[in-house]
């Protein structure tokens, strides 16, 4: 279904890269900021959302992989489980 519906918006999509930076980022701020209060009425989730977001732009600026950060995200509860049971044992 997602196929049939990207493959016609290929031109879309490739004018929509070649918008400049400065205009997309923040607009695209601005509609997440959006789709956030929505979900709940409440500005504290967008608070949230605006310091992951600048934490997130801090470890860009100090260079850190985003591989290595997504790994340790998606591993890091499996890993603190099985030393959990590791230790038990």
């Amino acid at each position: 279904m997602l196929v049939l519906l990207n493959v016609p918006l290929i031109g879309l999509w490739v004018k929509l890269l070649m918008i400049a930076y400065k205009y997309l980022y923040p607009s695209a701020v601005f509609f997440v900021a959006i789709v956030v209060y929505s979900t709940n009425n409440d500005m504290f989730h967008v608070g949230e959302t605006v310091v992951v977001g600048l934490t997130g732009y801090l470890l860009l600026l100090l260079d850190f992989h985003r591989a290595s950060i997504l790994l340790g995200f998606v591993l890091g509860p499996r890993l603190e489980e099985n030393f959990r049971r590791s230790l038990l044992v």
